[in-house]
């Protein structure tokens, strides 16, 4: 029960309405648009048609960790109403003879106007963090922290640097007093063109 209420009032804090959601998830099975994880964790992933929410499958070990960090999370999310954390907005399960799943919704962080150019998955580590040959090849690739350095990429953030750090200090804190360590900073790049002007 308390899931289910903080999970809602998240929603309603971020003004996701119960009708966009239906509107959303509206989708013929036929045209589904599933991936896979870019990562080690094999999960499966669900985007909404209007690219807004995504639906992502859990291991139980995560869902036991989301269990214990709801109260916190949610709190969290009331003081910082800027939180660069993703927003969980639903939990699902589904449950056969066999087996068991476990399923989050979250909104996209990628959902942008402009096309996105390049995007990148960074944790702060170089160890292992390349993209494969494979992922490479896509269209858009998503990237990693030694691609981000070859690529020699650089944030800029100007006059709001300060307040971005101070909101990233508090949001890795909240995940490092759980002992969550497999979290990124996502970065997408869109290379501006003279036909965006109206768009910036």
């Amino acid at each position: 029960y308390q899931r289910r209420v903080r999970v809602a009032s998240i929603r309603e804090l971020n003004n996701y309405s119960q009708l966009s959601l239906i509107n959303e998830w509206d989708i013929p099975q036929d045209k589904l648009n599933t991936m896979g994880s870019t990562g080690k964790s094999g999960s499966t992933f669900i985007l909404s048609t209007g690219q807004s929410y995504m639906i992502k499958s859990i291991e139980k070990r995560e869902e036991k960790l989301l269990e214990r960090i709801l109260h916190d999370y949610h709190q969290h999310l009331l003081k910082y109403p800027e939180s660069l954390l993703m927003k969980v907005i639903g939990f699902y399960g589904l449950k056969s003879t066999v087996s068991k799943a476990s399923f989050i919704m979250f909104n996209n962080l990628l959902k942008v106007t402009l096309p996105i150019d390049e995007k990148y998955d960074l944790k702060g580590s170089t160890k292992d963090r390349e993209a494969t040959k494979a992922e490479k090849q896509k269209s858009v690739p998503c990237l990693l922290d030694n691609d981000f350095i070859a690529a020699k990429r650089k944030l800029h953030f100007g006059p709001v640097k300060e307040k971005f750090i101070q909101q990233l200090k508090a949001d890795a804190h909240l995940l490092a007093r759980f002992d969550a360590m497999d979290y990124s900073f996502l970065v997408a790049i869109h290379k501006v063109k003279k036909e965006d002007a109206p768009f910036i």
